[in-house]
């Protein structure tokens, strides 16, 4: 699809699910570094939020990485997603950014169950557990929050979310748990 946008082998490429957002601070350390070497591959680790956008999962400084960035060149080389999927990079950018997994505005399950029958894995089956395609709306909440353990509630701020939901907050209250209420 590159090649067909006139992509030129120096463009730089940031390849990252919707839900992944990066620090623009660590996108231009990347892009710099790769201007000054273009075989540089970056990965980002990210600081995964589930189910509302301050409720940080347990495991957000795992060693797992996403998004990846790396000149068109590179990228025509390998594709992208097997990069992606067996971590083949050169660096690794550390707390780069947001990813928002699996929010639900009405905190009962509805927004997880139609993700779930939405998704292209959803149908795979799990040794004695139900796909997520087959989950009620209550279970589909259940199975968010017991595959994504919420370590913590952060307070909406500029220091733990990006601007764009701390400038906004009123209109995303349904994604956000009160720290008040804990």
């Amino acid at each position: 699809v590159l090649d067909e946008i006139g992509a030129q082998d120096d463009d730089i490429v940031i390849y990252t699910c919707c839900d992944e957002i990066l620090k623009k601070s660590s996108a231009l350390a990347c892009i710099e570094a790769i201007k000054l070497n273009p075989s540089k591959i970056f990965m980002f680790r990210l600081q995964l939020f589930a189910f509302k956008f301050n409720s940080v999962h347990k495991s957000w400084n795992r060693t797992d990485t996403t998004g990846i960035m790396m000149n068109q060149k590179t990228m025509k080389e390998q594709l992208v997603g097997t990069r992606r999927e067996h971590r083949i990079c050169t660096d690794i950018s550390n707390d780069a950014g947001w990813h928002f997994c699996s929010m639900d505005k009405y905190s009962d399950g509805a927004m997880i169950q139609e993700k779930y029958r939405s998704w292209a894995h959803s149908k795979d089956q799990e040794s004695g557990k139900k796909s997520k395609y087959e989950l009620t709306q209550e279970e589909a909440l259940q199975r968010l929050l017991s595959d994504y353990e919420i370590e913590k509630i952060v307070e909406v701020n500029y220091d733990n979310l990006p601007a764009y939901i701390v400038d906004n907050q009123d209109e995303f209250a349904d994604y956000i748990i009160p720290v008040d209420e804990l």
